[in-house]
Order: structure tokens, then sequence, then C-alpha cells
């Protein structure tokens, strides 16, 4: 059976993500990347999606351990600030998921 389309009604920001199965690399030469890139551009024009930012990499690059320290940084001072080991919205390092 086929899965249902997401919920996104116009305005409406989503994190999306894209994986290798089994932790593989999406990526495995600079062609497979700029051909990805390309869809991008391409497909959010032609199905009207606004891509507000977006980073290209694998799990264990500079990016995941700058957020990682962005995360873990943000949770300790909303903690120390809200007297709690818990966020309003839940923990700091899972709101990303709630999107």
């Amino acid at each position: 059976m086929p899965r249902r389309l997401r919920f996104a009604p116009p305005g409406y920001w989503l994190h999306l993500t894209q994986r290798g199965d089994n932790k593989q690399p999406v990526f495995i030469a600079d062609e497979d990347r700029h051909h990805f890139l390309t869809l991008v551009g391409t497909l959010s024009e032609a199905r009207q999606v606004r891509v507000a930012a977006y980073t290209v990499g694998g799990r264990n690059d500079a990016t995941s351990l700058f957020m990682m320290d962005l995360n873990g940084q943000c949770a300790t001072y909303r903690n120390s600030t809200q007297r709690t080991t818990r966020c309003a919205i839940g923990h700091v390092k899972d709101a990303r998921e709630m999107h």
C-alpha cells in the first residue's frame, strides 16, 4: 500500500532529511551530489516549493558536529534559564523532530 501524502498546507514549514540505507552514504561521487541539487532546484520550482535552507553532507561532517554543539548549548542555556531539565516544547535536542 502506498504511503499517504504528508500533511503540508501552503506556508507550512517542514524539516526533511535524506539518508542512505544501512548507514551507507547517499552520494558516492560529486556528480551524485550535483545531480541531487539540480533535482532540488528543478522539482522545487515545478512543485512550487520554497526551499529555505539545506545542507549536503554526511553524518560525521563539520555540519553535524556544529548542530550537535548548537543543540547541546541551546539545551544547556534553556535548562539554566528555565530551571528545568525539559523545555516548554520538549527537549531542545528533540525539537527538530517535531517539524
